[in-house]
């Protein structure tokens, strides 16, 4: 016969064996599912941990491929989307020098001597012609005529008139200030578009406004004439650049 005492004994150790296992199994694995550590009810599935990810990460958005090379298209720009250049931005001391330089240029090409561009006498030519750009300005009139002045007067107010005097080429007749004959004048933009929709231009800087100021003058056969004087000698020139991008422009020959 199976003694009972042996019997209650072995099943107090079956049983002390099976509650450790519990505890050792509750402690290397956590809390079972659907509680939180102090045995609370969690509500439903755990919310992930802040570095975990729920979804694909959104990527950037990528930038429009930009044609490049032959073949791409060409970037329309009208005279309205033009950006504008301050007219502040605009030295009228180095524009008239570059004035200076592109007549002088195209005077050697057409095999003349060039002008003399500084001295006293320039100086004097200088003042006379900034003068009436001034004026020109205060008018907004392109006009060699002007507030009851005419060129000759000019001279004649800045002591010039007698000194600024040469025979042409020939020797036929004598050159001086009567008629505008030493005079030129014109208007050119600095800083906003000018010329047409189909031929837009855009002078950015002072090379380009002495570009346009030149250009047109040679385009202009009677003031091609008078910039083209075999026996003048020196050349003054005065540039008013205006608020809204207009440049006024004079040379005076002697």
């Amino acid at each position: 016969m199976v003694n009972k005492t042996a019997l209650g004994v072995l099943g107090v150790i079956i049983l002390s064996s099976m509650g450790v296992g519990i505890l050792i199994g509750m402690q290397m694995g956590g809390p079972v599912s659907g509680q939180t550590a102090d045995g609370n009810e969690t509500g439903g599935d755990a919310t992930p941990l802040p570095n975990e990810t729920t979804s694909s990460p959104t990527p950037f958005p990528e930038a429009p491929p930009t044609a490049v090379g032959p073949g791409g298209p060409s970037p329309t720009v009208t005279l309205a989307e033009r950006t504008t250049v301050s007219y502040r931005r605009f030295d009228e001391n180095r524009i008239a020098a570059l004035v200076k330089d592109r007549i002088n240029d195209r005077r050697e090409r057409a095999g003349l001597s060039p002008l003399q561009a500084d001295g006293n006498t320039v100086d004097r030519l200088d003042a006379m012609a900034t003068t009436h750009s001034i004026a020109m300005a205060d008018a907004g009139k392109v006009r060699n005529f002007l507030d009851g002045n005419s060129s000759a007067d000019r001279y004649r107010d800045f002591g010039l008139y007698s000194s600024c005097t040469f025979s042409n080429e020939a020797e036929t007749f004598i050159v001086d200030a009567d008629g505008n004959q030493l005079e030129v004048i014109g208007e050119a933009s600095a800083g906003r578009a000018y010329g047409s929709q189909a031929n837009p231009r855009f002078n950015e800087n002072e090379s380009q406004v002495a570009d346009q100021i030149v250009r047109e003058w040679w385009a202009d056969r009677a003031k091609r004439d008078r910039l083209s004087w075999d026996n003048a000698e020196r050349i003054g020139v005065g540039v008013e650049v205006t608020q809204d991008g207009s440049v006024y422009t004079t040379a005076n020959l002697c």
